[in-house]
């Protein structure tokens, strides 16, 4: 099985997170994506229909596409690197079973070669 990846252009505040972390999640209707800026670390959990949270609507693919400049911003400010600024990285991430979410270390970053989507 494919592992969770979460993909983030920071050139135009898109993050997308691909269908197999959506699977591990349930298929959730609501997502809200926690940044712990100590630990270097991105968590996804399951939402609800609230200010926070945002709404799942899977592509054709079954990935999810979004856009967030305050969550990038916020990102950048943790000092992922300026090298990163205008360009497309992913993480690979891990499940927590316990905890039903999904964890994202800002510590292990892959830039996506010529500005393209990373193989699923």
């Amino acid at each position: 099985m494919n592992r969770p990846r979460l993909t983030l252009d920071t050139r135009w505040n898109r993050i997308r997170i691909n269908s197999t972390a959506l699977l591990m999640l349930g298929n959730p209707e609501y997502l809200q994506l926690l940044i712990n800026p100590d630990a270097r670390k991105i968590i996804i959990i399951v939402g609800t229909n609230n200010k926070n949270a945002h709404r799942v609507s899977a592509r054709k693919d079954g990935s999810f596409t979004m856009t967030s400049k305050s969550f990038i911003t916020e990102l950048m400010e943790i000092d992922v690197g300026n090298s990163l600024s205008n360009t497309s990285f992913y993480m690979l991430g891990a499940f927590d079973e316990k905890g039903r979410f999904l964890i994202y270390d800002m510590n292990d970053i892959f830039v996506c070669q010529n500005g393209g989507r990373p193989n699923e």
